[in-house]
């Protein structure tokens, strides 16, 4: 369980990797955010097995494994080199926050 579980990780953080390459400040924000969030758990969960005496169970080498099946499913979506279009800003997009009195 063990192996398949930091076998998940390695292969959830290598992917994560090879979107994050492509991604630049067209790509939506959330975006960016998601596929290091990704890609740090991935790590995190690998670093956890290796470096500690923790164990994951059943439910947790699931859940690597359908986020895995879920980032293999939606490369299908992505171009050989870029990022698809409906994760870039539209042109001439300028993100402005709120200001704090409204």
């Amino acid at each position: 369980m063990v192996l398949l579980f930091q076998a998940l990780c390695v292969a959830l953080a290598y992917g994560a990797f090879c979107r994050a390459v492509h991604l630049n400040k067209k790509a939506l924000l959330r975006l960016r955010v998601a596929v290091t969030a990704i890609c740090g758990v991935a790590l995190f969960g690998l670093y956890l097995t290796l470096a500690t005496t923790w164990l994951p169970d059943l439910l947790h080498t699931l859940l690597v494994g359908v986020f895995w099946l879920y980032m293999l499913a939606f490369s299908k979506t992505w171009p050989p080199q870029g990022i698809p279009p409906q994760m870039q800003r539209p042109v001439g997009y300028q993100h402005t926050r709120p200001h704090p009195s409204r």
